[in-house]
């Protein structure tokens, strides 16, 4: 989507983000709202915004879903 984000622990379970990397991580109310305010530089909103999507093309494309379906299928038969 394009879109820079700040979530907590509990919106990225499951997910391998990095804080600081593609969008900002914290469970405290001051720290999330600091983050927000962080995200009016450009430059750190372009870099999140490029650094998440390409995690996610990277972990979760069609391409890569396709490949762990497979690779699931061949253990199985083995």
């Amino acid at each position: 989507m394009n879109v820079p984000f700040v979530t907590t622990s509990v919106g990225v379970e499951g997910l391998p983000f990095t804080s600081g990397k593609e969008c900002f991580i914290t469970d405290d109310p001051e720290e999330f709202a600091s983050d927000i305010e962080k995200l009016q530089d450009p430059a750190l909103r372009q870099r999140f915004t490029k650094g998440a999507n390409a995690f996610v093309k990277s972990h979760y494309s069609y391409d890569v879903l396709k490949r762990n379906r497979d690779d699931i299928y061949r253990d199985i038969l083995k």
